[in-house]
């Protein structure tokens, strides 16, 4: 453990006039940890340590191609600490093990200087095993509406912790996205405040299965502007989400609670799980379908059962139906 005094820290950014890549940690460690033996980094009080950019952009914390890495206490707002696309301020790159906990990532919530896309609070990629837990997360892109920009992005990544976190003011608060295509092991995303973001949680490409699937429960998800839980159901069929379930959640005051472009295009055998969800507020749907057609019984697609429902209304093809 590398105990760190309460202070602002100053380095220059792995990306200067054009060099530099998206997966260069600017505190990059030299050494392995070990799943008995993780390396951490540990600032005396949550957020108390400050880390700038005197010049340069890129990822500051995380690690590449290093194993077993924590990092708790952090504070890094873009405005001193600018990242590009692709990235962001903590990044995970193939790696197993590590973490980030107790820290405050600020982004931009306009995100208007940014060229490309994929702007992340904090980006998983080809990570196993990573925990986020107990962060505050906010402003990454919540002001341009692409999905995106997210608070943070799990790409090819699993198994994941998502726990104790507030995400805010993000174009998505989580991007569940293009999970690995191996053995396939259990996620979780629970006990977080997910709040004023366009999406929630979205969920793209994510081939669980019934013995390993990804748990999202027991968050509160308040005010987000498209919807709590999103299903990126495209009409080309792309989702491929399965074995993912939504339960024991709280959403208030969302536009859609559970939602999606078109259920219809959701493959056979999807097997999303809605259930034990309170549901409340004005405006909000439950379900949402470019069509007409799939009220009907196709539990192997999706199932939406024991939820409340206060002042919400299961809406198809643009019609409420209470």
């Amino acid at each position: 453990v590398v105990r760190i005094a309460a202070g602002t820290y100053v380095t220059v950014g792995n990306q200067t006039g054009g060099g530099g890549g998206r997966q260069d940690v600017a505190y990059q460690p030299t050494n392995n940890g070990t799943a008995s033996a993780p390396i951490r980094f540990e600032c005396a009080q949550r957020g108390a340590c400050v880390l700038t950019y005197s010049s340069g952009a890129g990822p500051m914390i995380g690690s590449t191609e290093r194993n077993y890495i924590e990092w708790a206490g952090f504070a890094i707002d873009e405005a001193t600490a600018p990242t590009r696309s692709d990235t962001g301020p903590v990044t995970f790159f193939r790696v197993t093990g590590g973490a980030i906990e107790n820290s405050v990532l600020v982004g931009n919530p306009n995100a208007t200087a940014r060229n490309g896309d994929n702007y992340n609070g904090v980006r998983l990629e080809d990570a196993m095993g990573v925990r986020v837990v107990g962060n505050t997360i906010r402003g990454f892109g919540g002001g341009t509406g692409d999905r995106n920009h997210s608070g943070i992005t799990v790409y090819r990544s699993h198994p994941v912790v998502i726990e104790h976190n507030l995400f805010e003011d993000c174009g998505s608060g989580i991007y569940l996205k293009a999970n690995a295509d191996t053995v396939i092991q259990s996620g979780r995303v629970r006990f977080n405040e997910i709040r004023n973001n366009r999406w929630g949680i979205n969920v793209l490409l994510m081939p669980y299965t019934e013995s390993q699937p990804m748990l999202i429960a027991q968050n509160v998800f308040l005010g987000n502007r498209e919807a709590g839980v999103w299903f990126n159901a495209f009409n080309n069929g792309v989702s491929d989400a399965k074995w993912v379930r939504v339960v024991n959640n709280t959403f208030v005051d969302n536009a859609a609670g559970v939602a999606s472009y078109n259920w219809a295009v959701l493959p056979d055998g999807s097997n999303l799980l809605v259930w034990n969800n309170i549901v409340a507020g004005t405006g909000n749907r439950v379900r949402q379908d470019t069509t007409d057609a799939v009220l009907s019984n196709e539990k192997d697609r999706h199932d939406f059962d024991h939820n409340v429902y206060a002042t919400a209304a299961i809406e198809v093809g643009g019609t409420a139906r209470t």
